[in-house]
C-alpha cells in the first residue's frame, strides 16, 4: 500500500501545478481590471507561500529532509527577489537563479537512487583491472584517503571472505545520507537560534496596525508577525481601514498608476474685484476644491 503524501509533498504538488499553468500562459497575470502583466501569478505566489509554511518546524519526515533543505535555499532566494522587484532590472516573473534553484527542488523531490556494488567475484579476475582501480571500485581507502591496494589484493584472492564489502548501503549513498544528516542538524540549530531571537523580537516589534498604515506588504508584515496567518493579517488591515496587499499586487498597482494620465487642473478662478478671496476680507490663502482646483 502506497504511503500517504506528507504535507510538504502535497504542497509541492500544488505549487508544481500552479507554476505549470502559469508557464503555459507565458508568465502573464491579470489585475482586477483584466489588464495582463508579465509577473508572478497570485496563484503561484499563494501556492509557494503554502509550500514555505509546510517546511516550518521540526516535524519533517526523514524522506523529505533533502527536499526541505533544497526548499530552504530556494525560499532564501525567493525572499531576496521579492524585496528587489521595485528595481528596474529585476524581472517580475523571477530571476534565472530563482528558477534554477526551483529545478534543484524538483530534483531533490525525486526518489533517491539506490546504488549497488557488484559482487567481488565479478571483478576479482577482470583482465586489465589493476589493484588500484579495484580499490577505487570498491571504495577501499587508507587513512590518508589513498587507495588501499593491500586490502584490494586480499579481496581479489579471497572474494568470499570479503563479500561484506558489498553489503549494506553503497558508500556514495551513505555519504549523501551523512551530508543530509549534518545539514539537518545545522538547520535545527538555526531554528533554535531563530526561535530564541524571535521571542526577544516579539517583545520589541511595532504594533501591527502601525506597520500596515506604513504600507508594508503582506510578506513584510508576515515576516515580523510570523505567528499570524495571511487572513489574520488582512483582518487587522480591515480594522484600520486598509487593504494589506502582496508584493505582486503592490507592483501591479504601481504599474497601473504609471500608465494613467494625470488630469489637467481647471484654470484658477479669480474672486470678483474688491470681494473677499477666501471667505473673508483679509486676503487669506486659497484652498483646493475636491477636483484639485484652487478657489
Amino acid at each position: 500500500m502506497a504511503k500517504k503524501p506528507t504535507a510538504v509533498r502535497r504542497a509541492l504538488s500544488a505549487a508544481i501545478t500552479a507554476i505549470r499553468a502559469w508557464d503555459e500562459r507565458g508568465h502573464k497575470s491579470e489585475d482586477r481590471d483584466g489588464q495582463e502583466y508579465v509577473c508572478l501569478d497570485q496563484g503561484v505566489e499563494d501556492a509557494l507561500q503554502t509550500l514555505a509554511k509546510s517546511t516550518k518546524g521540526r516535524q519533517i519526515a526523514t524522506d523529505d529532509r533533502a527536499l526541505v533543505l533544497a526548499l530552504d535555499v530556494f525560499f532564501v532566494e525567493f525572499e531576496s527577489w521579492a524585496r528587489s522587484t521595485d528595481l528596474p532590472d529585476v524581472p517580475l516573473d523571477g530571476t534565472t537563479k530563482l528558477w534554477d534553484l526551483w529545478a534543484d527542488v524538483l530534483e531533490a523531490a525525486k526518489p533517491p537512487r539506490i546504488r549497488v556494488l557488484e559482487p567481488i567475484q565479478v571483478n576479482a579476475n577482470l583482465p586489465g583491472l589493476t589493484d588500484k582501480a579495484f580499490a577505487k571500485l570498491y571504495y577501499l581507502k587508507n587513512a590518508d584517503g589513498t587507495p588501499d591496494t593491500s586490502t584490494a589484493i586480499q579481496a581479489r584472492l579471497n572474494p568470499e571472505k570479503f563479500a561484506y564489502l558489498t553489503e549494506g548501503p553503497h558508500p556514495l549513498d551513505k555519504a549523501d545520507a551523512d551530508a543530509i544528516d549534518a545539514a539537518w542538524a545545522e538547520r535545527a540549530a538555526k531554528i533554535d537560534e531563530a526561535e530564541a531571537e524571535a521571542q526577544i523580537d516579539d517583545e520589541r516589534r511595532e504594533p501591527i496596525e502601525l506597520l500596515i498604515k506604513q504600507g508594508l506588504s503582506l510578506e513584510q508584515v508576515r515576516k515580523i508577525y510570523h505567528d499570524l496567518d495571511d487572513d489574520q493579517i488582512r483582518a487587522k488591515g480591515e480594522e484600520v481601514g486598509m487593504n494589506v496587499l502582496t508584493t505582486s499586487e503592490i507592483q501591479i498597482a504601481n504599474d497601473v498608476k504609471r500608465m494613467k494620465i494625470t488630469p489637467q487642473h481647471s484654470p484658477v478662478q479669480l474672486a470678483p474685484t474688491g470681494g473677499p478671496t477666501n471667505g473673508d476680507d483679509t486676503g487669506g490663502e486659497p484652498t483646493q476644491d475636491e477636483g484639485g482646483a484652487a478657489t
